[in-house]
C-alpha cells in the first residue's frame, strides 16, 4: 500500500509543481493520481486479504513475493517512461515507446524477484518490503521527473544525474525504514493517512495569480474557451502536402478530407528551416530573431533562447486549460524552453501512431475539459523509412541509404527518384494515421467545440537548388509548408472548404489559439490571430495581405542569413546588408542582394532582379529592396541583434548525438 500512496503523492506534487494548482484543476489531478495509484492499490489489497485468509496463511512468504513481483511490474510499467524517454539508446533496442516499456516491465519483475529473495533471506517483515515499493514507485516517478530536469547537451550530466537521484532514493528509504520501523502500526498508519490526506488537499491550495497577459475574465474565474488540437508534422513539404493541385493524385487525400472542414493556407511560411526555432515560434507567436533559440555555436552546439519568451503552455494553463504535448523530435526538450506549464509533455519513439494513440489515450482522461493538445510526429524526416504497404516498394539504391553519399555526392538521377518515393511515402503513412486520428475525434465528439490545426515545422530540400534536407537554405521549398485550420464542428460563422492564397506565417498560431481562448494574442508579439482569415465573410484584401514573413536562423554557427517575403516579392540578405545599401547603389544593391517574384517565378529558379521589375528600372528595383530590407524594422524585429555564444564548450551526450546523427542533424 506504501508504493500506491508513493505514486499518488508523486502525482500530485508534479502536477502541482508544473502550476496546475485551485479548485479548477483539482479534480483532474487527484484522477490522474488515483489512476496511478489504483494498480498499485488493487495489488496490495488482494495480497493483504490473501495473507489473512485462514486457508493461505502458511503461504504467507509466497503470497509476500507474489505480491512485490506485481508492484514491482506495475511500477516500471507505469513510470519506466520517464526514463526510457531521454534515450536513444533504449529505442534503438525497440520499434516503439509501448515495446520499451515492456521491457522495462522484464526489469520490472527481475528487481521484485531480487526484493523477494532478500526479504526471504533476510525474514524482513510485510513493512519493510511494501516500503521498498514506495521508494521504488518514488524513485521511477518522482526521480524520473527530477531526471528530465537534467535535460541538458553537457556531456555526462544524465549520468551523474541518475547516480544521484538513486544514491538520494536509497538515502531516503534506509532513513525512513530506520525511523519507522520502531514505531506502533497504528502511528505508522497515522503517518500514512496524514500523507494521503495532505496529498488529496494539496491541489484545492488557490493557484498563483494568472500570466501577464490574462484578461479580467479569466482572472475573475471564468471558463475558458474552446479547445485546440495542434498537429505539427515534421518536414512536410507544402507543395507534396497539397499536390492535388497540380492535378496529381494526391499523397495526402486524408489532409485534403481534412481541409475540407476548415480553411487551407497555401502561403504559409515557417520563420527557420529547421525545427527547433520554427517549433518555438509555433508555440510562442515570436520570430526566432525575437526567441533566439536556435543559434548554433562554434562547437555545433545549439543555444536556448531568451527564457522570457512567453509560451503557449503556461499562459493556457492560466485559463484553465489542461495543456498537453506528444513530441518526437530531440530538440524538443525543456533544456530549449518546452514543456513548462504542461500538465504531460512526453517524449517518445516510435511511429506517428505511437504518438497518435498517446494522445488519444491522454484524451480519454482529460477531454471533457478545455485542453490544449500538441501532437508532433516525424515520419516524413530523414532517414526515409516507409511503413510497408504505403508509396511504391523499395528499389535496391545503396546510395540512398548514405546520408553522406546523397549530401556531399552528387547523386544520379535514379537515386534522387527513389529518395522522392521513399519521402513520399513516408508522407502518405502519415496522412493515413491523421486521418484516423481526426475521425476518432470526430467519433467521439471532441470536435464540436475544439480547433483542431494541421501544420509543418518546415519543409525538405531534395536538390532544388543544389541541397538535400533542410536548415541550410531559405528557399520556398524550406520555408513554405502547409496549414489547415478547422474551427468547432459546431460552431457557426466558419469558411469550410476555403482556400486562402494570402500570406500567413507559423507565428499566426501562437496568437490565433490565444484569439480562441480569449487571452491576449499580445503576448504573441509577431503572430496575428487567423480567426478573420477563416470566418465569413471574407476578410479584404488589405487584411489578408498585411502578414510580413521574415526568416531566417539556419542551422550554421556563421550563417547569418535571413530572407524577408512580401508578395509578390521575395528578398534574401546576409545580416550585415540591409542597413549598408544605399539608393545610389541601386547597381550594388542588385548583384549583393537575392531578389525573388514569387508570383511569376515559384520555383525561385531565376537569376538576376525579376523580369517585373527589370523594365522599371534601377530605381523601383532599389526601392523594393529597400522595403523589404526595413520591414523588420518596422515589425520590431532586430535581425542583427544576436544571441551571446557563451556555450563554446557544450558537447552532446551520447544519446543525444546518436539521435541526432541518425536524423542526419550532424555528419
Amino acid at each position: 500500500m506504501i508504493a500506491a500512496l508513493a505514486a499518488f503523492v508523486c502525482t500530485v506534487a508534479i502536477a502541482l509543481v508544473d502550476g496546475y494548482a485551485g479548485p479548477r484543476f483539482a479534480p483532474v489531478v487527484l484522477a490522474d493520481a488515483a489512476r496511478a495509484a489504483a494498480p498499485l492499490a488493487a495489488v496490495a489489497l488482494v495480497a493483504a486479504l490473501a495473507r489473512n485468509a485462514p486457508p493461505l496463511r502458511r503461504y504467507q512468504r509466497l503470497l509476500i513475493g507474489v505480491s512485490v513481483l506485481a508492484q514491482a511490474a506495475l511500477v516500471f510499467r507505469g513510470f519506466g517512461w520517464w526514463w526510457v524517454e531521454p534515450h536513444a539508446t533504449l529505442a534503438d533496442l525497440t520499434v516503439s515507446s509501448e515495446q520499451a516499456l515492456w521491457w522495462l516491465l522484464g526489469i520490472g519483475v527481475l528487481a521484485g524477484a531480487v526484493i523477494t529473495a532478500m526479504a526471504s533471506v533476510l525474514r524482513l517483515p510485510v513493512f519493510a518490503t511494501d516500503l521498498s515499493m514506495g521508494i521504488a514507485a518514488s524513485f521511477m516517478l518522482g526521480g524520473g521527473r527530477v531526471y528530465r530536469a537534467f535535460d541538458q547537451v553537457e556531456s555526462g550530466r544524465r549520468a551523474i544525474a541518475a547516480a544521484a537521484i538513486a544514491v538520494g532514493c536509497a538515502m531516503l528509504g534506509l532513513a525512513m525504514y530506520r525511523a519507522l520501523r520502531g514505531c506502533r502500526p497504528r502511528l505508522r498508519r497515522g503517518l500514512f493517512a496524514a500523507s494521503l490526506a495532505a496529498a488529496l488537499l494539496a491541489p484545492f491550495v488557490p493557484a498563483p495569480p494568472p500570466a501577464k497577459g490574462a484578461s479580467s475574465a479569466a482572472a475573475a474565474g471564468a471558463g475558458p474557451g474552446v479547445s485546440v488540437v495542434l498537429v505539427v508534422i515534421d518536414t512536410l513539404r507544402a507543395d507534396v502536402a497539397d499536390r492535388s493541385a497540380s492535378g496529381d493524385s494526391p499523397l495526402m487525400p486524408e489532409l485534403d478530407r481534412i481541409a475540407a472542414d476548415g480553411t487551407r493556407f497555401t502561403q504559409a511560411i515557417a520563420p527557420a528551416p529547421w525545427t527547433l526555432p520554427s517549433t518555438l515560434s509555433i508555440l510562442s507567436g515570436w520570430n526566432p530573431h525575437r526567441h533566439r533559440a536556435g543559434r548554433s555555436n562554434s562547437s555545433w552546439g545549439v543555444l536556448p533562447g531568451d527564457p522570457a519568451a512567453s509560451y503557449l503552455g503556461p499562459t493556457l494553463r492560466d485559463f484553465g486549460y489542461e495543456v498537453a504535448a506528444f513530441v518526437h523530435n530531440p530538440y524538443l526538450r525543456p533544456f530549449y524552453g518546452f514543456g513548462g506549464g504542461h500538465l504531460l509533455f512526453r517524449p517518445y519513439h516510435g511511429r506517428a501512431a505511437d504518438g497518435a494513440a498517446l494522445l488519444l489515450e491522454w484524451l480519454a482522461d482529460h477531454g471533457r475539459r478545455p485542453f490544449f493538445a500538441m501532437l508532433h510526429v516525424m515520419d516524413p524526416h530523414w532517414p526515409y523509412e516507409p511503413v510497408e504497404g504505403f508509396g511504391m516498394p523499395r528499389n535496391a539504391c545503396p546510395t540512398c541509404d548514405s546520408l553522406y553519399a546523397l549530401t556531399y555526392q552528387a547523386p544520379g538521377p535514379m537515386a534522387r527518384l527513389e529518395v522522392s518515393l521513399r519521402y513520399n511515402a513516408e508522407v502518405s503513412y502519415t496522412d493515413s494515421v491523421l486521418g484516423k486520428l481526426y475521425d476518432s475525434l470526430a467519433g467521439q465528439g471532441l470536435l464540436d467545440d475544439t480547433w483542431f490545426i494541421v501544420t509543418s515545422d518546415h519543409g525538405e530540400e531534395f536538390w532544388d537548388h543544389g541541397g538535400f534536407l533542410h536548415g541550410h537554405q531559405l528557399y520556398d521549398e524550406l520555408v513554405r509548408v502547409p496549414l489547415v485550420v478547422v474551427p468547432p464542428a459546431s460552431a457557426g460563422g466558419f469558411a469550410r472548404g476555403r482556400r486562402v492564397s494570402s500570406q500567413v506565417r507559423l507565428e499566426d498560431i501562437a496568437a490565433t489559439v490565444l484569439d480562441v481562448a480569449g487571452a491576449d494574442q499580445r503576448l504573441a508579439r509577431d503572430g496575428k490571430s487567423l480567426r478573420s482569415l477563416v470566418s465569413q465573410p471574407a476578410p479584404s484584401a488589405a487584411e489578408a495581405a498585411s502578414r510580413v514573413a521574415i526568416c531566417g536562423y539556419i542551422k550554421s554557427p556563421t550563417d547569418f542569413r535571413y530572407a524577408v517575403r512580401m508578395p509578390p516579392f521575395k528578398a534574401l540578405f546576409r545580416q550585415d546588408q540591409a542597413q549598408d545599401q544605399a539608393q545610389d547603389q541601386a547597381q550594388d544593391q542588385a548583384q549583393a542582394t537575392v531578389l525573388f517574384d514569387s508570383s511569376a517565378d515559384p520555383g525561385e529558379k531565376a537569376v538576376g532582379p525579376p523580369p517585373s521589375l527589370q523594365a522599371a528600372g534601377p530605381a523601383a528595383l532599389a526601392g523594393v529592396i529597400r522595403e523589404l530590407a526595413a520591414a523588420p524594422g518596422r515589425a520590431g524585429i532586430d535581425v542583427h541583434r544576436e544571441p551571446v555564444l557563451s556555450h563554446d564548450d557544450a558537447g552532446l551526450d551520447a544519446d543525444s548525438e546518436r539521435q541526432l546523427r541518425s536524423l542526419g542533424y550532424l555528419q
